[in-house]
Formats: C-alpha cells, sequence, structure tokens
C-alpha cells in the first residue's frame, strides 16, 4: 500500500533515547451500561505486539481492565504518569470502551466501569484528559481512543495536515477510532475494526514507522470498511513542538530474519540488512534482494515491452534468470519494426535488407511473396503497349467471331483473306456497330446513376465494421480517448448531466467497487450487474474498458468488447499488486434482452490493498460529479473553474444534502505515470489544486475511492469519474 504519511530518512533513524511506558484502559463489563466485547481483548492483543516486537519492558505497563477501571483509579494512574514521567520518555495510551457526547456543552466523556448511565457527573470529560495530557512532561505522547464519540478530542481548527514531522520534537498525537459518532465494537471474539487496522500495520511493519504513516494507515482502512471516520492528528494541547512518536523494532536478529523471509519481500530485506549490517545471514539476505529486485523488473520489463526495456533488463543483468526470454521478446520487436519499415517503403531493396537482416524471421514468407510481386510489376513494365485497335476492326473482328463457319474458315485457312464485301454493306455495318456502342455507353451511365442512388440509401447500406480487441500498453497512443462504439458515444454524447447521474444499474467485479485484495480476486473474476430497486434486474455487461494504474509505471489498458475480459484484460487484474488502482470505465449493459443502445453505467473503480474490501451494497446512493462539467471530457479552462466534487444521491426527487468527505485524485500526464493523492471533503485541498492547475491537453484525470454523507447519512459513492483534458 502506497504510504500516505512521511518517510523516515537516515536523520530520522536516530532513536531518541528514553523508556516508552503504556497506559491500557478497556472495559467489556459495565455495571450500569449495555456491555462490550472485544475491548479487553483487543488491549491484551496491542500490549503482546507492542512488548514482543518493539520492545516495551513489561514494568513500564499500567493496565486497567474491567472493574479495575474506575473513575477514580483511572484519576489516580493520570496522576501516577505526571509525577513519574520526564522526558526524553514516552508515553502511549490506549482506551477501549463507552464514549457519550452532551450536545449541550459540546464535550466528549469517557465512561468508567461504575458509571450510571445518562449520569455525565460520573464520567471523564475529555476536557479533563487533555488537561492530564498537558501536564505529564513526556517527550511524546500518543494517545489511542476506540471508543464512541472520541472525535471530540481534538479542537475544533486543529491542523489536519500531514505534514513533515520530526522525531526529535516533541509531540502530543492522538489517534481515535471516529469523530462524534458510534463506532462499531466487532464482531464478539474478534477485534473492533479500528483496532483490527492498529494492530495490522503493527504486525506487519518491517522498520521504524512514524505515527504520522500509522494514522494515515488507520484513516484509510477503517474508513473504506467501516461505517466510521477516525481522525488521526496532533491534539490541541500544551506540549506539542511538532515532533512525532517512533516505532521503532526490538532488535531481535533470530526473529527478525524469520519476518523478513515471511515477508519475502525487497524492503523486509533492505530493513534486515540496515538493521544487522554484520549478521551471519548477509549474504543470503544480499542475494534475495538481487532475485526478487530483478523480478520486480522484469514485471516493469514486461509491461512496457519495449525494446528500450529489454535491453535495458539485458544490460543490467547479465546473466539473467529471464535472458533467454529478454533476448526472444527483443528479437521479436526488432524483426516487427524492420518489417514495418520494409512495408512503408515498399521497395525491392526494401525487402532485401528484411531478408538480409532477419533471415529466419516470421515475415520471410510474405517478403518473398513481395519480392516476386514487384519483380513482375516490374517486368511488365518493360513490355512493349498493346497494338491499338480500330473500332471498325473490333466490329468486325465479333462480327467474324460470331458466325461458325468464319470461325472455322478462320482456324482452318488462317493465310487466307476473307472474301470481300461491297461498300454499301461494309457502311452499314459500320454504322450499326456505331449505334450499339452508344447505346451500350447510354445504358451503362443509367445503371451507374441508379447504384449511386442506392448507395446515398441508408437501407442498403452494408455495415462491414466489426468489434475489435485493441489492447495496448499506452492509452494516450491506443486508446486516446478510451471511449466505446461509435453508436454509444453518440448517444452518450446527447446525455445531460441530469441523465448521466440519474439511477442506473450498478457494475461491480464479484461484487467490488472501492476496495479489493488478491485473496477477494482470487475467489474470482466476472463483472456483474445489479440494480437500484432489486437485486436482479436480468442485466449484462456489453462492453467496458479497463485501465491499470500503477505508481511509477505508464498505464495499460485493456478494450473489451462483450462482457467477459479479454486474455489481457484478465491477465491485468490477476496480476494486480496492492497498490494498484483498476478503473472501469465506458461500461455499458443491455437489460431484459432489449435490442435498443446498451445503457451507459455508472463508472467505477478499486483499490488494490493488503486488507479486505466490502462488498457493494445494492441500495440508492450517491454520485459524484464536477458541477457544470460534462462526462467523459472537457477543456482545460472548464475543468481548472471547478473548486471540487459535488454529490446527489441517485433517488432523490428533490435537492438532498449531499457532500463529499473524501476521495483519490490521481493525475495522468501525456505520455507520463500516475500521481495520487487523497483529498478530504469535497473543495480540493492545496496539494490538489496544485495538480488540478497542471492539467494540460492530453492529461486525464481520475477520480475514485469517494465516501459522500448524504443527510447525515454516511455512504460510498455509486461511481468514479474519468476526465480526458482536451
Amino acid at each position: 500500500m502506497a504510504k500516505k504519511g512521511i518517510g523516515l530518512d537516515q536523520e530520522q533513524e536516530a532513536h531518541h533515547q528514553g523508556q516508552t511506558h503504556l497506559l491500557v484502559i478497556a472495559i467489556d463489563a459495565y455495571r450500569h451500561c449495555p456491555p462490550l466485547y472485544n475491548c479487553v481483548k483487543d488491549a491484551h492483543d496491542l500490549m503482546e505486539v507492542l512488548t514482543a516486537k518493539y520492545g516495551i519492558k513489561t514494568d513500564n505497563i499500567t493496565s486497567l481492565f474491567n472493574e479495575e477501571a474506575t473513575r477514580d483509579n483511572i484519576y489516580q494512574a493520570f496522576e501516577k504518569l505526571v509525577t513519574e514521567i520526564h522526558s526524553p520518555d514516552n508515553l502511549l495510551i490506549y482506551f477501549s470502551g463507552h464514549g457519550e457526547y452532551n450536545k449541550h456543552f459540546k464535550q466528549g466523556y469517557w465512561i468508567p466501569v461504575n458509571a450510571e448511565q445518562g449520569r455525565s457527573s460520573q464520567y471523564i470529560p475529555n476536557s479533563e484528559i487533555r488537561i492530564f495530557l498537558s501536564a505529564i512532561p513526556a517527550h511524546h505522547i500518543f494517545l489511542m481512543a476506540d471508543s464512541c464519540f472520541s472525535g471530540s478530542l481534538f479542537s475544533q481548527g486543529a491542523d489536519r495536515s500531514m505534514s513533515r514531522r520530526y522525531e526529535s520534537d516533541p509531540s502530543r498525537w492522538g489517534l481515535t477510532s471516529g469523530r462524534n459518532e458510534i463506532v462499531s465494537d466487532g464482531k464478539p471474539g474478534n477485534n473492533s475494526p479500528f483496532a483490527e487496522s492498529l494492530l495490522y500495520r503493527l504486525r506487519q511493519n518491517t522498520g521504524a514507522i512514524g505515527v504520522q504513516e500509522l494514522c494515515a494507515h488507520v484513516v484509510e482502512y477503517v474508513q473504506s470498511n467501516a461505517d466510521q471516520s477516525p481522525i488521526g492528528e496532533p491534539l490541541k494541547v500544551s506540549g506539542h513542538k511538532n515532533g512525532q512518536f517512533v516505532f521503532h523494532l526490538h532488535k531481535d536478529e533470530a526473529r527478525d530474519w524469520i519476518l523478513a523471509q515471511k515477508s519475502d519481500s525487497v524492503s523486509a530485506y533492505q530493513a534486515y540488512l540496515t538493521t544487522y549490517p554484520e549478521s551471519q545471514h548477509r549474504q543470503a539476505a544480499e542475494k534475495k534482494v538481487r532475485e526478487l529486485q530483478e523480478v520486480e523488473d522484469w514485471g516493469k520489463v514486461k509491461a512496457e515491452h519495449t525494446i528500450f526495456s529489454y535491453n535495458r533488463y539485458l544490460s543490467k543483468y547479465t546473466d539473467g534468470r529471464y535472458e533467454m526470454e529478454a533476448r526472444e521478446a527483443l528479437r521479436r520487436l526488432e524483426d516487427d519494426q524492420s518489417w514495418k519499415l520494409a512495408q512503408k517503403q515498399g521497395t525491392l531493396s526494401a525487402m532485401y535488407d528484411y531478408q538480409d537482416k532477419h533471415p529466419k524471421g516470421q515475415y520471410i514468407p510474405e517478403a518473398k511473396k513481395q519480392i516476386n510481386i514487384l519483380l513482375e510489376a516490374q517486368t511488365g513494365a518493360n513490355k512493349p503497349p498493346p497494338k491499338k485497335t480500330s473500332t471498325q476492326e473490333v466490329i468486325s473482328s465479333k462480327s467474324t467471331k460470331s458466325t461458325p463457319a468464319a470461325k472455322e474458315t478462320r482456324f482452318a485457312h488462317p493465310t487466307k483473306t476473307p472474301p470481300s464485301e461491297p461498300k454499301l454493306t461494309k457502311t452499314l455495318k459500320a454504322i450499326g456497330g456505331t449505334l450499339l456502342l452508344l447505346l451500350i455507353f447510354f445504358l451503362g451511365k443509367q445503371l451507374t446513376g441508379l447504384s449511386s442512388k442506392n448507395n446515398k440509401n441508408p437501407q442498403f447500406k452494408e455495415t462491414t465494421e466489426k468489434p475489435t480487441n485493441n489492447i495496448g500498453t499506452d492509452p494516450l497512443a491506443q486508446a486516446s480517448p478510451i471511449t466505446p462504439s461509435q453508436n454509444s458515444t453518440n448517444a452518450a454524447t446527447e446525455q445531460s448531466l441530469q441523465e448521466k447521474y440519474s439511477p442506473q444499474p450498478v457494475v461491480s467485479l464479484n461484487g467490488y467497487r472501492r476496495n479489493i485484495n488478491k485473496q477477494q480476486l482470487a475467489e474470482g473474476i466476472k463483472l456483474q450487474v445489479n440494480c437500484l430497486s432489486s437485486n436482479n434486474c436480468n442485466c449484462k455487461v456489453t462492453n467496458f474498458d479497463l485501465v491499470r494504474l500503477r505508481s511509477g509505471e505508464k498505464p495499460i489498458v485493456s478494450k473489451n468488447t462483450t462482457g467477459d475480459f479479454s486474455l489481457i484484460g484478465l491477465s491485468l487484474v490477476k496480476e494486480a499488486k496492492p497498490g494498484d488502482r483498476l478503473f472501469f470505465q465506458n461500461v455499458q449493459v443491455k437489460c431484459n434482452k432489449q435490442a435498443l443502445l446498451p445503457l451507459r453505467a455508472n463508472d467505477f473503480s478499486l483499490f488494490v490493498s493488503s486488507l479486505a474490501g466490502l462488498k457493494q451494497k445494492v441500495m440508492p446512493e450517491a454520485v459524484a460529479y464536477l458541477p457544470n462539467i460534462g462526462p467523459d471530457e472537457t477543456t482545460v479552462n472548464n475543468f481548472k473553474q471547478a473548486l471540487g466534487l459535488q454529490a446527489k444521491r441517485t433517488d432523490c426527487t428533490e435537492t438532498c444534502d449531499c457532500t463529499v468527505d473524501y476521495f483519490a485524485l490521481t493525475r495522468l500526464p501525456k505520455g507520463g505515470t500516475p500521481l495520487t493523492i487523497p483529498v478530504k471533503g469535497s473543495l480540493y485541498s492545496a496539494e490538489a489544486l496544485k495538480l488540478i492547475r497542471q492539467a494540460s491537453s492530453g492529461d486525464r484525470y481520475f477520480f475514485s475511492e469517494i465516501t459522500t454523507t448524504c443527510n447525515g447519512t454516511k455512504m460510498p459513492s455509486l461511481n468514479s469519474l474519468t476526465y480526458l483534458i482536451k
């Protein structure tokens, strides 16, 4: 998955000296409130990973579970931390339990185990928690709260930007499972969505990871997989100096070598070599880095599939494992290039040059055939022109051939001259032949005119165009713009924005439209159609375009002229890696076997993640759009005038109060590689606006992973958006 937070460079890798303390509060069995099921389990799982992998000592852990988590005990724990922790020590706090929010006081609360429901005087207000955090003289404080209405810990107007922070500067960060909203506890016996994401990232991490990057991961995952909106940002309390806490791996060479082998990735082995430069496994790790790097480079070479890319591979890996395959692919590409050049020139010397350069080329039979044709044409050009025959001689010859007796005489006595005819007879024959030729000419003109009129009539026009499956590695060359058939293009052009964003059949990949992982992809690759009003509307996909975007690589496009994937389209999906984005564009469906033009379905996209995705609910939901801009393509000026996305519900008969909460914006420069940035809210951020202002003719912009809120209800968008800048 692409990192949304900062990376840690060598300067930041300097480990900040000081011990890390942990305060854990988790409550399942409340005295007067409904019970919870996973809070204590989440806390124990977090303690396990922090002690085993990140070296937090058990002596530095204070835990309050269930009956221990009274209001007095929680206050005493904070007071103890105020007196016992001093810089350069760090403090991590984890609370999991019930929360409450008082809209009159605009105040959020933690509910201790002994508090009576509805008695806010027995709760712990967030304002007092912030007072404790301001009083604790730790170098870094990182608060993680998995409770309802925990977002009120953050003051209004807090800095929510993801700018670069440094471990050497003090910090006060918070990560909550939601804003001022109810959050999920998860299924009994499992982790909550918030804890699951937090634990997953800490367990999978193979190097130092900062709080900002951890927060970005948790926010992205939970927003995509649960109906809640986490917040991860600096707290508005004294002591924050724009720094951040960094989770450093506890050194254990044997354990880390096993983890590197289990991960089996370039980054994992490189992290191991950085941590243990003198390890006994150094040579094995370096060998694995070379092997995996070659596999990764080879994948990029095959995706590019150019003479330059194969030459680059062969020069870098002189004895590589794919050397023979690379040479064969290079030979074929050079063969294709030489043959295209020979065809373009179309001369004998060009065909002979192709034969000399590629004696075993795949186009040798065709080259020989072309040589024979050119030689015959040249020989025919050197022959003397045929003798012209007068009209009278033609008529006389035809008259002679029309009589069997004359024919016999001609072949029986080829040297004899036919008997002469009277002059009057010859004259009449000449006049009659001339009239016959004029009559034939006049009839030919009449037939030609009739044929021309018929050709102008549409009912006589034959359709010779057949659908093809054009697939290329460069969408700007192979599919620019990426459009469906001519009939559907004309129909789409006539649609207004109102028609485009009206309720339509929902197309998905096995039910997924936003996020998906490799395991879910392996379950099957098939497009399915549902209607907003029912689960089955007897619809099928007729054609679609698939674009795969991968960071740092040129896009790959597959045009599919049926509802099934082409071989290339199928391979694009099967070979997708975490971080890839798959855009399904120009999706068309036919419903109830209707003979009309296919309907244009809303485009959709999939972000391939290492985490699980959720299947699309078949219900009226929101669609997003750029105001005053038509579908598919727009001018530079119109595109730059929009300030962000707007949304509407598909089932609204009147104006609905819909807003866009989040989307991913991707710019694909003409001939370049994609760049994606996240955007919170409907309006462009400063980074997004900068990306928009770079728009020029030939660029493509993709809006994906869109989430919306309509009338206070959060929902994902039914569509993604793609624009070609004219």
